[in-house]
């Protein structure tokens, strides 16, 4: 089988803070390939560099050295307007928080991303792929914290995102939420890619400091203090139902 072309490359990314009177590098030297339709667990204790990658991934902050490559695009090129325009039309994001907005519905909060981009998925079939068809009239307080997340990532996968960021999405919830969560990235990544060209498929980077989470991955990246410790490729990744709390 031909091997597919990654879709996000990053070489020798490094990225450093000020700290006091020096500086402190959250990523030394991060040199990382991902192909299309991939499901990668980044792992690592707290300060490793997770989320930082994540963001250099996301477009949300800019490597101090080295080049990050995305669907053929040399990102520390890109104009401002051109990073937010490939934040909108590419990516999803989702966090711990699930920076809902209070005083619309579940069907609101996704509408309102929907009319952001010029082909969304039917807002009422994503609600019904999260499972909150039944909440869809209920503003975010009156909703569980596993229903919040799944509204999150209702609002992240209306767009037709190739690239899905989590950071951390399941690390507030109590387990039962937890799995409600992860049993829609699995839906998104098993099934729904299944029936997509390469090209089209999602492709997910979660990270989390639960090494449970990574069993369900096609591959486990784990940071140390900055730097790929190791970056395992998983044949047979196991389900949801599997996973030991």
């Amino acid at each position: 089988m031909e091997k597919t072309e990654p879709c996000i490359r990053l070489e020798n990314v490094v990225k450093e803070f000020p700290s006091g009177t020096g500086v402190v590098k959250a990523l030394d030297g991060i040199t990382l390939e991902i192909c299309p339709g991939d499901f990668v667990v980044v792992n690592g204790e707290s300060g490793c560099g997770k989320s930082t990658l994540l963001n250099m991934i996301g477009c949300m902050d800019e490597p101090t050295e080295g080049k990050i490559e995305i669907f053929g695009q040399d990102m520390t090129k890109l104009s401002e307007r051109e990073r937010t325009l490939y934040r909108r039309r590419d990516v999803g994001f989702i966090f711990q928080e699930y920076h809902l907005m209070p005083e619309l519905t579940t069907y609101e909060n996704v509408e309102f991303i929907a009319e952001l981009v010029n082909d969304p998925l039917s807002v009422s079939e994503v609600i019904e792929m999260v499972g909150l068809t039944d909440v869809a009239d209920h503003r975010p307080g009156q909703l569980s914290g596993g229903q919040q997340q799944r509204n999150a990532i209702a609002r992240a996968i209306v767009k037709r995102p190739r690239l899905l960021l989590a950071d951390e999405p399941t690390a507030a919830l109590d387990e039962a939420s937890a799995r409600e969560v992860l049993r829609v990235f699995e839906r998104l990544i098993r099934e729904d890619n299944a029936q997509k060209a390469p090209e089209q498929k999602t492709t997910l980077i979660l990270v989390t400091h639960n090494r449970e989470i990574a069993k369900m991955a096609d591959r486990v990246v784990v940071l140390k203090n900055g730097r790929i410790a190791s970056d395992v490729s998983q044949a047979d990744p196991c389900s949801v139902d599997m996973l030991e709390w």
